[in-house]
């Protein structure tokens, strides 16, 4: 019999410890072994935003068809009972993806879940990683089993009768490819944005990225993986800024960047990720104006479980916030038109092109700029801020 990960009180192991191997009783005649390949994780994972951390365990070499992976995880009572939505991992094999677990239960401090998987694998190492939906939060993995068997070997029958013998060797089933290739892609999109004490909206240049897995199956969670986030500030904002004295050539200028990730066809829809923490850096070019800048976050893991065979992932919304030293930093919230392209689909789709060139700003209303000057007049304390006004930190 195979032996199991058994939970008792918070998630202790009460067999195995380290690695172990333990094969199934004897199989019947025609059928393949069962072996179990377990490790010890042992890993806390914490997500405070930015890219989900992940370990990397050894396994005794596994060579043949999967049949599910059974992971362990524990956490810690929460604190007043606080509910806490981000207590998953997903374990992947030779860089696939083959299963996300659910959210540890607000109740319980430990689970222990089976992912089935039914693919063929050639691996000797597994990977756990964190799978966030919202943060903070916190998870351990405290160990995985892998339940495989070996690839079924040709078999060669006789049969004879009182002229003939024929012999016939069935042809082997080909198992899948233990590498599934990823599907990255890229875009730029232009975002109708408002800043807070300006009703006035301007638009503002937008770039994401991210992989899909090359292959989409109905009902198996896929993961959006390798996302970075950009927005670009036009030189013209940086300009009026300086020349309000509010940034100076090399200034370091906090941004916070969030964003809503929309696709369709899916059973979540959406997933967002905000309180990711960049910086850019004003310039000022060689015509003695402010040139523009870019800030850029790697944003975290998101699991979508695809309802048909496509998936197709999109911006549906983006914050930014500037700190220029003001009383309340300038907030803009974006809009993007949702007939957009993808920025990265599975199967590969067409996707927006190279980024825009900075946009044009017409009118005086429609200055972004604008609403840093209403941040001024209504900053009760800016005559003496801006006397004793500390200098920024400028790059080393």
């Amino acid at each position: 019999m195979s032996n199991r990960w058994v939970r008792s009180g918070r998630g202790a192991l009460a067999s195995v410890l380290g690695l172990a191997i333990v094969a199934s009783a004897s199989p019947a005649l025609g059928q393949t072994a069962t072996t179990e390949t377990c490790a010890a994780v042992g890993e806390r994972f914490i997500h405070r935003g930015g890219a989900p951390a992940s370990v990397t365990v050894p396994l005794d070499p596994i060579d043949g068809i999967v049949e599910s992976v059974t992971v362990v995880v524990d956490d810690p009572p929460h604190p007043q009972g606080a509910s806490q939505s981000s207590e998953r991992v997903s374990i992947s094999l030779g860089g696939v993806v083959v299963g996300t677990t659910p959210d540890l239960p607000d109740d319980e401090t430990g689970a222990s879940y089976v992912l089935p998987v039914g693919s063929a694998f050639a691996v000797d190492t597994l990977t756990v990683t964190h799978a966030p939906d919202l943060g903070p939060d916190s998870i351990t993995a405290v160990s995985v089993c892998v339940t495989w068997s070996p690839t079924p070997a040709p078999t060669t029958t006789t049969t004879t009768t009182t002229t003939t013998t024929t012999t016939t060797t069935p042809v082997a089933t080909v198992p899948p490819s233990t590498t599934e290739p990823a599907n990255p892609g890229q875009g730029s999109f232009a975002a109708s944005c408002a800043a807070n004490g300006d009703d006035d909206r301007t638009a503002l240049v937008w770039t994401a990225q991210g992989s899909l897995p090359g292959t989409i199956v109905a009902g198996t969670p896929v993961t959006l993986t390798e996302q970075r986030w950009s927005v670009s500030i036009p030189g013209a904002v940086l300009e009026n800024a300086r020349t309000l004295g509010l940034v100076a050539d090399g200034d370091v200028v906090p941004v916070t960047i969030g964003a809503t990730i929309a696709a369709g066809d899916t059973g979540e829809q959406v997933h967002t990720a905000g309180g990711l923490a960049t910086s850019l850096v004003v310039s000022v070019g060689a015509e003695g104006v402010a040139l523009p800048a870019v800030a850029t976050v790697p944003a975290p893991d998101m699991v979508f479980t695809p309802t048909g065979d496509r998936i197709e992932v999109r911006v549906a919304s983006a914050t930014a916030t500037l700190d220029l030293g003001l009383t309340e930093p300038v907030q803009l919230a974006c809009a993007f038109a949702p007939d957009q392209p993808p920025f990265v689909a599975a199967p590969p789709t067409e996707i927006a092109g190279p980024p825009p060139g900075e946009l044009a700003f017409t009118g005086p209303s429609t200055y972004l700029w604008a609403a840093i000057i209403v941040f001024v007049l209504l900053d009760v304390g800016y005559l003496t801020w801006s006397v004793g006004r500390p200098g920024r930190r400028p790059v080393s």
